[in-house]
């Protein structure tokens, strides 16, 4: 993380070392980085970044773009949300150099996601600007794709702002939206975040789980597939939102458990470190005090770093 951190910073102070890998090896530098990033191997992704950061800035760009942005993903997800902050305003800065509106939506998206939960009015608002601004560019899918995700965003974010209304009417554009495009062939379309019908359906039971609406967290997963999305934290999104459905009910906490062994398959290191799913399997581990608690919660908890009472 200081090696990641000291070249964000050197970035954005406009520092810039002459590159010494050739373009095909940095391509493939990045495509391998990316390719962690769907698999949510954070870890093995980390420790590509700091070089990997540094060769892109060389070259600048939708390149730089791209790599900030893997970067931001990356640091968000192993909780270090400030410097994935820093990332995402390294992304938007490259793409606005070359005027790309794709890579600029999706570095919009990047920081938007990057904020804390604090600044969720800060977050709603930025979504919106971003919305309006990249509108005119709409022509181009790949930016239809990022809008409806800045849409998604923008859904969840006012949800937490406490405007519901607000929430809904972003909740709809994307649902438009996605029924237009459809989910993406290859399981990721631009950039992978795989915007689409699933995609919507996956923000929906994260919203519903935002307004307590645990039964309709339920509901939304019957018809909810996330398996056809490419990228493994979209699973996670889809078991752990399941499994906290479960775990509110009191009375389904063999399913509740069944789900969050799923999510943590999906994602082992981002679910062990994702406070909600940390609260939730203690809260299961509490209810067991009274009884021998199974083994498969056990485990689960030591793989989690959580310690049970004895």
């Amino acid at each position: 993380m200081p090696a990641i951190w000291s070249a964000l910073i050197e970035i954005e102070d406009g520092e810039r070392r002459p590159p010494t890998r050739a373009g095909e090896q940095l391509t493939g530098d990045i495509e391998r980085s990316d390719r962690l990033r769907m698999s949510c191997n954070y870890p093995a992704m980390a420790r590509m970044l700091p070089n990997l950061l540094v060769e892109a800035a060389a070259v600048g760009g939708p390149t730089l773009a791209q790599a900030a942005y893997q970067a931001s993903t990356c640091l968000r997800h192993l909780g270090y949300r400030h410097l994935a902050l820093n990332a995402a305003r390294v992304a938007v800065s490259a793409a606005g150099n070359v005027e790309d509106p794709a890579w600029m939506a999706a570095a919009r998206f990047a920081y938007v996601q990057s904020l804390p939960i604090e600044s969720a009015a800060l977050a709603a608002k930025a979504a919106d600007r971003s919305l309006a601004e990249l509108q005119a560019d709409a022509g181009d899918v790949r930016v239809r794709q990022m809008l409806g995700q800045l849409h998604l965003s923008a859904a969840l974010t006012s949800t937490v702002d406490g405007r519901l209304d607000v929430a809904r009417d972003h909740l709809a554009e994307a649902t438009r939206e996605a029924a237009s495009l459809g989910d993406p062939v290859d399981g990721g379309g631009f950039n992978g975040c795989g915007f689409g019908p699933t995609n919507v359906g996956l923000w929906q039971m994260s919203i519903a789980a935002e307004q307590g609406e645990m039964g309709r967290v339920i509901e939304l997963s019957r018809t909810v597939r996330p398996q056809v999305l490419a990228a493994t934290n979209r699973q996670l999104s889809y078991w752990l939102d399941l499994g906290r459905a479960l775990a509110e009910t009191g009375r389904r906490d063999a399913e509740a458990l069944g789900a969050f062994v799923q999510a943590e398959r999906a994602a082992p290191i981002p679910f062990a470190l994702n406070p909600l799913a940390r609260d939730a399997v203690v809260s299961l581990a509490q209810r067991a005090r009274r009884r021998a608690v199974p083994d498969d919660l056990r485990l689960l908890a030591v793989r989690m770093g959580i310690r049970l009472a004895t």
